[in-house]
């Protein structure tokens, strides 16, 4: 069985069968012998502590006294006895500063029937790897007039945790956003849908950001994001002349003006601005009407 103890605040845990999960404390001996601040005679414990997330466990031993050769504290690498031995200890040599490889340290004491001492008390010292942002990947191609995109995470979080008010589309306006597959209140596949279909060509930038607490109550900011493309989105042109009225035989100027989307490198808050913009094509004679309607598939009258 497993004992959570106080997660954020200091502790002090005496020694005693059981497994334990502790942020930040000391480790006595178990205070059990007849003279106050002794163990006992006839002792026999074993005690694991562990902590979710925790790259090693440390041991800082500030005080060590046991009857040498007789009353033995073990400590080993890992979740039980079975573990790697870190080390033996008895007499009033102090073990120092002992440390686990993972998340897990296991500690025996043993002590005959006669003579004891003070015991020990020991700093709990928690490494917890800091969590990494989840990396985004699309899941299909993006086409001009879809009206939402499936994202991936590298990792599940919670199904509620990918929402409207943590999550954006540069230039386009989310609607919601639905956990695709939701098993145990997590999960690593969301769809996006979009108040209106994509309707331009260019680059456009997911940006995500959701909070995260570890065991010990830590909590972190964890930032997302990915850029795609559309490509296909057709290109709409308006005509314009030179003049307002046009007579038989005259020759003007006709300018195309195209309607394009253009990822511009400004930057708000580390996001890419993509915008439309309105830009010259070429410009034509009347006479050339012909090459006109092949260049914009529009016709043109003389």
């Amino acid at each position: 069985m497993m004992h959570t103890i106080d997660g954020i605040g200091q502790t002090e845990l005496n020694m005693q069968n059981g497994r334990f999960r502790i942020c930040k404390g000391f480790l006595l001996d178990s205070d059990e012998g007849k003279n106050k601040g002794y163990y006992d005679h006839n002792e026999n414990y074993t005690l694991t502590l562990s902590l979710p997330g925790a790259s090693k466990i440390s041991l800082q031993f500030s005080s060590f006294c046991t009857e040498i050769d007789e009353d033995i504290l073990s400590i080993f690498d890992g979740k039980d006895t079975n573990s790697t031995l870190i080390g033996r200890y008895h007499g009033s040599t102090s073990p120092g500063t002992v440390s686990s490889t993972d998340s897990f340290i296991t500690l025996h004491f043993i002590s005959d029937k006669s003579v004891s001492c003070t015991g020990w008390k020991a700093k709990i010292i928690n490494n917890i790897i800091p969590p990494k942002a989840a990396k985004l990947s699309i899941k299909n191609s993006i086409n001009c007039k879809d009206s939402f995109i499936d994202v991936k995470l590298s990792t599940k979080i919670h199904c509620d945790s990918f929402n409207n008010t943590n999550t954006s589309v540069s230039d386009l306006i989310i609607n919601r956003i639905e956990s695709i597959t939701c098993k145990d209140s997590l999960s690593d596949n969301f769809r996006i849908f979009f108040q209106n279909p994509i309707g331009s060509n260019g680059s456009y930038r997911i940006d995500h950001t959701h909070g995260y607490r570890d065991f010990c109550d830590s909590a972190y900011f964890l930032s997302s994001s990915l850029t795609f493309s559309v490509r296909n989105c057709p290109i709409t042109v308006d005509l314009t002349s030179s003049v307002d009225t046009i007579c038989l035989g005259e020759c003007i100027d006709i300018k195309p003006m195209q309607w394009v989307g253009i990822a511009l490198n400004t930057n708000m808050n580390g996001v890419t601005l993509v915008k439309t913009q309105r830009k010259p094509a070429f410009a034509l004679k009347n006479q050339d009407s012909q090459q006109l309607k092949s260049q914009t598939g529009m016709q043109y009258q003389d």
